[in-house]
């Protein structure tokens, strides 16, 4: 059920915050599987955050291209769903994609990422400051 994946994705959420990465990652898998078997392929927002918190997750274990392939289904995902090109949730997955880049030593993917995000968040109306507080 629905309630079953928010439960889910709040333990992933914990076990994270407590560096338990592993459980963290388990948690996000079944919250991520109850939610496509919900939504199917339709470019949810519950499926591609989990997706999104997946990849943050594999990224802090240093597992970039997992990592990237989270993240790049997020963004297809949320683009996908928000047909307007500026939304918060396609900025924090640009900046996600930003920090892998820089993790991966792709300076200048990382660059561009950020750069994109920021340009979103102008035309979203936000300063840079008031963005990266949202974030």
């Amino acid at each position: 059920s629905y309630s079953m994946a928010i439960t889910l994705g709040n333990l992933g959420e914990l076990e994270q915050e407590r560096g338990e990465l592993s459980e963290a990652i388990k948690f996000y898998q079944e919250a991520l599987s109850i939610s496509q078997e919900i939504y199917g392929d339709l470019p949810h927002p519950s499926v591609f955050t989990l997706f999104q918190k997946l990849g943050r997750v594999l990224l802090s274990k240093g597992e970039l291209r997992e990592a990237q392939r989270y993240f790049e289904f997020a963004l297809e995902k949320s683009r996908e769903r928000y047909r307007l090109a500026y939304h918060p949730d396609v900025v924090a997955i640009l900046v996600d994609l930003g920090d892998l880049s820089i993790a991966s030593k792709d300076y200048g993917g990382g660059i561009l990422h950020y750069r994109t995000a920021l340009e979103m968040q102008k035309k979203m109306g936000r300063s840079p400051l008031e963005a990266t507080i949202l974030m």
